[in-house]
C-alpha cells in the first residue's frame, strides 16, 4: 500500500494530486479487504447453516423412519395383519405430507426465504 506524502512538503500541484491518488488507491485497498471479508463472513455463515439443517434433516428422517417402521410393526401386531399397519403408517405420512406442503406454501416458505435473505445481508 502506497502512503500519502508529507502534506506540508507539497511543492507543486504534481506532488499533491500523487498524494490524493495514493490516498485513493489505499481507501480503495481497505474497502476492497473489508468487502472481502464481509462476503466470506456470510458465506461461512450460510454454510454452517446449510450443514446443520442438513444434518438435523438427515437425523430426522433416520428417526422417522425408524419410528414408523415400529409404529408399523405395533400397528400390524395389534390389527393381525403387518401390512394393514404400514398401509396405515403410510397413510399417516401422506397426511403429514400434505399438511408440510400447505404450510409451506404459506407462512412458513416465506418466513424460511426471509430468513435466508436476512442471513444473507447480516441481519
Amino acid at each position: 500500500m502506497r502512503y500519502a506524502r508529507d502534506p506540508y512538503a507539497i511543492t507543486d500541484a504534481s506532488d499533491f494530486i500523487d498524494s490524493m491518488m495514493a490516498e485513493g488507491k489505499g481507501w480503495v485497498d481497505q474497502e476492497r479487504a473489508y468487502l472481502t471479508l464481509m462476503m466470506t463472513t456470510r458465506a461461512a455463515e450460510l454454510s454452517k447453516s446449510l450443514v446443520g439443517a442438513f444434518v438435523w434433516l438427515i437425523l430426522v428422517g433416520a428417526i422417522m423412519a425408524f419410528l414408523g417402521v415400529a409404529a408399523a410393526i405395533g400397528i400390524g401386531k395389534a390389527i393381525g395383519d403387518p401390512a394393514v399397519g404400514y398401509l396405515i403408517v403410510a397413510g399417516i405420512y401422506a397426511v403429514l405430507l400434505v399438511a408440510f406442503a400447505l404450510l409451506w406454501k404459506g407462512a412458513m416458505g416465506d418466513g424460511f426465504k426471509l430468513r435466508i435473505i436476512n442471513l444473507l445481508h447480516g441481519h
